[in-house]
């Protein structure tokens, strides 16, 4: 039985065509057609930076023009100033989608039970991408939505942070009812109204558009559960993608979508 190579496989190096394949891609259109843009790569699992250029020189040898990656001078080209106004915004995280890895349920009451909220699995690369944001001097808020009716989602929520994400400490953790909008909440708890420089970071559209229509710049977390309906057009990062990558994303789009800095 002859075992034919894909195209993918007759181009790349053997580790970045079986990534690229364990995604559906097996030929140049596909790539293109999933992929239309270098950085869009990052969201698979086990690519790197490295990879990705690795992917555009081999097409490049071909013929084939996959455009542009650098994603390494953007920090690099940031000064003391850069930072500081980067440091000054308000970065908002969800839990539930976005930290956290959500389990489904069949009924209304499993949401109620003891351990629901406490025992779910982190997004490993999204926790480590806001440990690392903190280590850059971002000092983010948790922004996660709770049914009043539970006797234990706040301290179950709690709980898995003192695990997970001990570096945001007690006041930066936000709990918003479930009656309520995070926008509506936030400008509740700051006494005033949303701008540019309040990011969010969650998995769910609604959330955001609300976010962006009442003055904020939302970032969308693709988990792979997301997504399929398309109605966000803004900013998103990937759960697959590094913890670094996803890190550098946000401070890309702190500096490029907050509001900029005006002279006296």
């Amino acid at each position: 039985m002859v075992n034919f190579r894909s195209e993918v496989e007759t181009i790349f190096p053997t580790r970045v065509a079986n990534a690229l394949q364990r995604e559906g891609v097996r030929t140049l259109e596909d790539l293109k057609r999933k992929y239309p843009h270098p950085e869009d790569l990052l969201q698979i699992r086990n690519l790197g930076s490295v990879a990705v250029k690795e992917i555009i020189q081999a097409c490049s040898e071909i013929g084939m023009e996959y455009g542009a990656f650098e994603p390494d001078d953007f920090l690099a080209t940031l000064k003391e100033a850069d930072w500081e106004r980067i440091r000054s915004v308000r970065l908002f995280v969800d839990m539930d989608g976005t930290l956290v890895t959500w389990r489904p349920t069949t009924t209304f009451e499993q949401l109620l039970e003891p351990g629901y909220f406490r025992n779910m699995p982190p997004y490993t690369s999204v926790v480590e991408a806001v440990r690392m944001l903190t280590q850059n001097g971002i000092k983010p808020y948790t922004l996660s939505s709770y049914m009043e009716e539970s006797k234990y989602a706040l301290d179950e929520k709690n709980g898995w942070l003192d695990e997970f994400l001990p570096e945001i400490p007690q006041e930066n953790r936000l709990f918003c009812p479930c009656t309520m909008s995070k926008s509506a909440f936030v400008q509740s708890v700051f006494g005033s109204m949303l701008n540019a420089d309040y990011f969010l970071l969650d998995d769910y559209s609604e959330n955001l558009h609300d976010w962006a229509d009442t003055g904020g710049t939302g970032i969308k977390l693709m988990n792979g559960l997301n997504g399929s309906k398309g109605s966000w057009t803004g900013a998103k990062v990937y759960r697959k993608q590094y913890a670094e990558s996803i890190s550098r994303d946000i401070l890309r789009y702190i500096y490029f979508l907050g509001e900029e800095e005006t002279s006296a």
